[in-house]
């Protein structure tokens, strides 16, 4: 299986777990990581997870989280026109800037799914017609057929 991280799921486990819904997100996501490690999966790297984790202000936090994400890809989706084109294409569809390079470059790398924990993110990401899902790690987990 073919899978891609946004940002927000490699920062997730270093956010305050005071709040119930992170501790189980970063619960799900350090699960999925686990099945990475192992090398279960493939999982796409890409230069817009790149260039958002550098605009994190906290340089040891940026370190730690580049260390996870490095540990964590097998492949690194570089950043081309026709990502931006789909990008742009997505973008009609309510998506965000940032999220929509994020769509183009696991749907252009074949991923057979993008986690986030964005849940704006997989709302509008329902509208596009693709065959890439979007999913929260947690409720992707507890579907009962969570096969690509």
């Amino acid at each position: 299986m073919r899978i891609y991280f946004d940002t927000c799921c490699y920062c997730r486990p270093f956010d305050d777990r005071s709040q119930l819904n992170i501790c189980v997100e970063t619960s799900a996501i350090v699960a999925l990581l686990s099945r990475c490690y192992c090398n279960l999966w493939t999982v796409l790297g890409s230069s817009v997870i790149e260039a958002e984790i550098l605009r994190n202000p906290d340089e040891s936090l940026r370190d730690e989280i580049f260390l996870s994400y490095y540990a964590t890809i097998n492949e690194i989706i570089s950043h081309s026109a026709a990502i931006r084109a789909r990008a742009a294409d997505i973008q009609k569809h309510g998506v965000k800037y940032i999220d929509s390079l994020h769509f183009a470059a696991a749907e252009i790398a074949a991923a057979d799914v993008l986690f986030t924990v964005d849940k704006d993110f997989i709302k509008f990401a329902k509208r596009i017609d693709s065959f890439l899902r979007v999913e929260n790690p947690v409720d992707w987990i507890l579907k009962k057929d969570n096969t690509p």
